[in-house]
């Protein structure tokens, strides 16, 4: 084998271990994403069950960099996974902006039963959502 050769092998089988070590580096990444993204739907049904048990609205603030978060990910990735629940994480987002856009229309006045009854209707949505993924996905039964 001429020197030519072998130093082309060389250069190519590099080239390969580049591409396999950018690769792992991907996944690796990927999975990291995945795994919050996971946490993310996790808080997301813990504060939502919150503010159903309590009737307290105050952690909506928390919920809202869940949410935001959230959105990130899932409109940020092309994968199955995050474009498969484009429907669930839909009413996640206009039920969460319902949401807000009450909490902050009546902070000084008070709730009327209406009112209180779409914040609920709200909440029950984005939890409706929440567990439709978790269970699509295997995370819960």
């Amino acid at each position: 084998m001429s020197n030519e050769v072998k130093e082309e092998k060389k250069e190519l089988e590099v080239e390969q271990v580049e591409k396999t070590e950018g690769a792992s580096e991907n996944l690796v990444q990927a999975e990291k994403t995945l795994e919050r993204f996971i946490e993310l739907l996790a808080d997301i049904n813990r504060q939502t069950m919150d503010m159903l048990k309590t009737g307290d609205l105050s952690t909506l603030y928390e919920m809202n960099d869940t949410v935001e978060e959230f959105c990130r990910i899932q409109k940020g990735n092309k994968e199955n996974f995050y474009q498969g629940i484009e429907v669930e994480a839909q009413i996640i987002y206009t039920n969460f902006d319902q949401l807000v856009t009450l909490t902050n229309r009546v902070k000084q006045g008070k709730w009327t039963k209406k009112q209180s009854a779409v914040v609920l209707d709200c909440l029950e949505n984005i939890l409706a959502a929440d567990i439709t993924i978790l269970k699509r996905y295997g995370l819960i039964d």
